[in-house]
């Protein structure tokens, strides 16, 4: 017997066993689906979770000097780009098919995030993505994290914060909160819901990229599943568990986008083998051509298009906006 700790269902659910996904160990951890609301979760969570999380774990590398420093010219060609590609006109709907533009495009186009948007990324590990992000222009840009080592302040101004959501003060401060993969990280989720509600502005827009608990990848692989990665993420929501959680922190859920690649295959299949996460990336530089090859690639890379498509795929982004005005916001 089962209680989830999203809807509060009990009963008998299905449990699966997995090990650390990134470090050869013999720990293994339970995980169990809700029949309810679908969320994929760890029956207990590590009461070391920090341990899990080793300095060279991929998104605590701090941002190098070189990354943070451009040219005058390549920034007015930075902003420029920028500009192009949050905007939805013909001239962008024109340059986004010949060109390449970063996805965080998208979700400012979407969110209507602007340079003067206060903007907060939530589990923002050493924040190469803020640091992109400040030299576009969008100067009140900051982040959180509460595994990194201390606080981070870099000298272009970008700070990011080692501190957990909850522990950010004030009201209706951000016109933008963005949790890119790290909402599966948090042990106390209802908690981490009204701290959105409570931080993000009437009008605003939080947006939650996550893996999907209730995709093709899951069900296909099970605890070789490449975005389980256990013991590090708690939770594996579904759709009708995000909004369950959404509606009661008084949040909805206005739009979602399934955004998988075939990373959901190629890395499943590598775990499969038995190559942890953090080592595939050598394997695959050494035998990519051999273990798979560019047919079988392609195949997955046109199949990831077609989960999304159906709805299916092992990643989505969700967008937020608060349900009615809070008079206390500042």
């Amino acid at each position: 017997m089962g209680s989830c700790k999203i809807c509060k269902e009990s009963g008998d659910f299905p449990v699966w066993y997995a090990r650390d996904m990134r470090h050869a160990s013999d720990e293994i951890f339970a995980y169990f689906q809700c029949s309810a609301c679908g969320c994929l979760q760890i029956e207990e969570v590590p009461a070391n979770l920090y341990s899990y999380y080793k300095e060279e774990y991929y998104s605590y590398k701090k941002v190098s000097e070189r990354k943070l420093k451009e040219s005058a010219l390549k920034g007015v060609f930075r902003r420029a780009g920028a500009a192009l590609g949050t905007s939805s006109g013909p001239g962008a709907r024109l340059a986004k098919s010949i060109f390449t533009f970063p996805v965080h495009h998208d979700w400012f186009a979407r969110a209507h995030v602007t340079k003067a948007s206060h903007i907060l990324d939530v589990g923002c590990g050493a924040g190469s993505l803020l640091a992109r992000i400040r030299k576009e222009g969008y100067k009140n840009a900051c982040g959180i994290d509460p595994f990194i080592g201390d606080d981070i302040i870099y000298p272009n101004g970008l700070e990011i914060k080692k501190a957990r959501l909850e522990e950010v003060e004030g009201t209706g401060r951000y016109d933008f909160i963005m949790m890119n993969h790290s909402l599966e990280h948090i042990p106390d989720q209802v908690s981490l819901f009204a701290s959105l509600a409570r931080l993000i502005r009437f009008g605003g827009t939080v947006l939650l990229r996550i893996p999907v608990g209730t995709s093709y990848a899951w069900q296909e692989y099970t605890t070789d599943w490449v975005q389980l990665d256990s013991p590090r993420h708690l939770f594996l929501h579904s759709k009708k568990s995000i909004e369950l959680l959404a509606r009661e922190a008084g949040l909805e859920v206005t739009a979602v986008e399934y955004d998988s690649w075939e990373f959901q295959f190629y890395g499943s299949e590598l775990l499969r083998k038995g190559i942890l996460i953090d080592k595939q990336k050598a394997f695959l530089e050494d035998n990519g051509e051999l273990v798979f090859g560019k047919e079988q690639m392609e195949e997955w890379k046109k199949t990831s298009e077609e989960l999304n498509a159906e709805g299916r795929g092992d990643m989505a982004a969700f967008y937020l906006r608060k349900v009615s005005d809070n008079k206390g916001e500042e």
